[in-house]
């Protein structure tokens, strides 16, 4: 709707969840010559920058091993979801965790500035809450996990973690690089400094 009325787009989010979906911006902005931008928010984040720097400087030298995430309790997100979702909030309330993975995938992968050639992803079967959001026939996607964890082979031969969890004991957004590892140096993250 922004493009169709003449004005360029700058996202923080990813523009869609089908390929038929972003096809269709993709041949939008071709007719209509406008800009669309998609700029993550945790790409900016201290640490990304940090390690982004590093790294490009050769201070890690060969990416090894890293791990990022994104801590996001869903009992945080319920009047956000009441608010868009109406009476059936839980429907979108559902989706799977590694369905929007960008704030924690944005800033490993940007600092070593790979991509991920396979992925084993594992997750916890949310079927002990009482708030109908996570299971068959409770959302948009049949999906029963709340905390999704996921293995990348990078393609520089590197393995990265990456955890997106939904039903967690932290109270507040939370999404940093815990740690860093090359053959030369590495990045170490705690909640108080890095």
């Amino acid at each position: 709707k922004a493009l169709d009325a003449g004005k360029h787009v700058f996202s923080a989010v990813p523009i869609a969840c089908t390929i038929e979906e972003i096809e269709k911006i993709v041949e939008k902005v071709k007719e209509t010559r406008l800009v669309y931008m998609m700029g993550e928010t945790c790409y900016y984040y201290p640490d990304a920058i940090y390690c982004r720097q590093k790294y490009a400087e050769g201070a890690f030298g060969k990416f090894v091993y890293g791990e990022a995430q994104y801590y996001h309790d869903i009992s945080e997100m319920y009047g956000d979801f009441k608010r868009s979702g109406g009476e059936h909030w839980q429907r979108p309330a559902g989706i799977p965790p590694m369905f929007y993975p960008t704030h924690s995938i944005s800033m490993l992968f940007s600092s070593i500035n790979e991509y991920a050639t396979k992925v084993s992803c594992l997750g916890l079967r949310d079927d002990f809450h009482t708030d109908e959001i996570y299971g068959e026939g409770k959302n948009n996607w049949d999906n029963p996990f709340s905390n999704q964890t996921a293995l990348f082979r990078m393609s520089g031969g590197g393995v990265a973690r990456i955890n997106e969890f939904r039903r967690i004991g932290c109270h507040k957004p939370s999404s940093f690089i815990t740690c860093m590892y090359g053959d030369y140096g590495a990045y170490e993250h705690s909640i108080f400094q890095h």
